[in-house]
């Protein structure tokens, strides 16, 4: 016979769980930008101090990803869920971002290597 063993955590230690994972995730938390590279996640975690305080490494880790994804003057304004091209574990530059005129459907962002200037187009619907 299989027994079903079933495990009650208190509220306080489910609140401490969640907080837990909401702090490391808030670091890398911009609205413009979701980071789903392990690469880029993994670099930036390496660089977070150990000796900083929770607030501190939230902030570090914020202006880590901010200084690792890099725009000309402004972020781009998504139309669905972010697609920052990374090339060889390095983002690409944000250029700017266009609408097809007559067609609301389409917007076109604009990214480009650092060092060779090569152009990416990432195109969303919606």
């Amino acid at each position: 016979m299989h027994e079903n063993k079933i495990y009650y955590i208190s509220q306080k230690e489910a609140d401490k769980k969640l907080c837990e994972i909401k702090q490391r995730d808030e670091v890398f938390t911009v609205t413009w930008l979701d980071i789903n590279n392990d690469d880029v996640f993994q670099k930036v975690i390496e660089e977070i101090p150990n000796n900083l305080s929770k607030t501190q490494q939230i902030k570090f880790g914020k202006e880590k990803v901010k200084a690792l994804f890099k725009y000309d003057k402004t972020y781009p304004r998504w139309v669905q869920s972010p697609e920052w091209p990374i090339v060889n574990g390095k983002p690409l530059v944000f250029s700017h971002q266009e609408k097809v005129k007559g067609d609301d459907c389409h917007t076109y962002y604009y990214f480009y290597d650092e060092q060779t200037k090569e152009q990416t187009i990432v195109e969303q619907f919606g």
